[in-house]
């Protein structure tokens, strides 16, 4: 059992040997660990290694609703975390605890600073800065939702969509190849007689093996599609982080505007669709009655 009394007397002293913490833990369940102290620090089984170049920016509390921040800088001179991961999103969404202990004597707990989980992460000329949200800012959030003309589920296939993993893969290219590479936006998919559109606001993710080249696993949404000469030609929202090459395999996926008639039309899933297109708007509302 650790002696908290024994950690508040040692930050009551005048001389401490005290570390701060960082424990990351992925959406894929990889923990890692980092200290300020000069040598690495074993805590509760998770090695925090010494990181001298990684700060963090005064944490910001309030009192009731309100939102706290804080800002993670770190130089990327450590092996457990590098450019490429960084690039393909896997530390978006982790779990963060910034925390204090007494390195000197780890037994005598921690104090606990900070707890939240990571938002934007940003990379320039090899330095990351990574947004902290704190459990706090879901207070913020909305609860519930609003009427539209368009479905609200969150993607195509998913558990409110109610299309099955098999309906869906008749609406799915898969081991669609690469024949042509403008940049990591725009790029062609060869041997598709899918007709101009139907891939449009869709999803195009690279094969999670060496057949999806160095995008493997990574996904990014369709702007645009066109049918030429028996070729997908894509244009996408957001650029893939790695070089995509002729010859990587992907899976491309229909596209869905959220219209009553595409879910009619197109999935033949009306029944599960989340609009209420008849609902009269604020413009009709708004409306002033005829004079008699």
């Amino acid at each position: 059992m650790r002696d908290m009394d024994s950690l508040q007397t040692h930050l009551n002293s005048e001389e401490l040997t005290l570390a701060q913490c960082v424990k990351l833990t992925r959406k894929d369940a990889t923990v890692l660990g980092f200290s300020t102290n000069n040598l690495d620090v074993i805590y509760d089984g998770v090695t925090y290694a010494a990181l001298s170049s990684l700060s963090a920016s005064a944490q910001v509390n309030n009192v009731g609703t309100g939102v706290d921040n804080m800002e993670a800088v770190g130089i990327l001179d450590s092996e457990l975390i590098t450019d490429t991961d960084l690039l393909a999103g896997k530390y978006d969404g982790a779990a963060i605890e910034v925390f204090v202990i007494n390195w000197a004597n780890l037994g005598s707990g921690r104090v606990l600073l900070f707890s939240g989980w990571i938002g934007n992460v940003g990379l320039v000329d090899g330095q990351f800065k990574a947004e902290i949200r704190s459990k706090s800012q879901r207070l913020s959030q909305s609860v519930g939702e609003l009427t539209s003309p368009t479905c609200r589920v969150h993607r195509l296939g998913d558990a409110r969509c109610g299309l099955t993993a098999g309906q869906m893969a008749t609406f799915q290219h898969a081991d669609a190849l690469v024949t042509a590479v403008v940049d990591n936006r725009n790029m062609t998919f060869g041997s598709d007689a899918a007709a101009t559109g139907y891939y449009s606001e869709g999803l195009v993710t690279f094969d999670d093996d060496a057949g999806g080249g160095l995008n493997a696993g990574l996904s990014r949404e369709i702007k645009e599609h066109t049918l030429t000469g028996g070729a997908a030609v894509l244009e996408l929202q957001e650029a893939f982080p790695f070089d995509v090459e002729v010859g990587d395999s992907a899976t491309l996926e229909a596209g869905c505007d959220r219209l009553l008639t595409t879910c009619r039309d197109k999935f033949e899933n009306v029944v599960n669709f989340r609009g209420e297109p008849t609902v009269p708007g604020n413009d009709q509302l708004m409306q002033r009655g005829r004079g008699g």
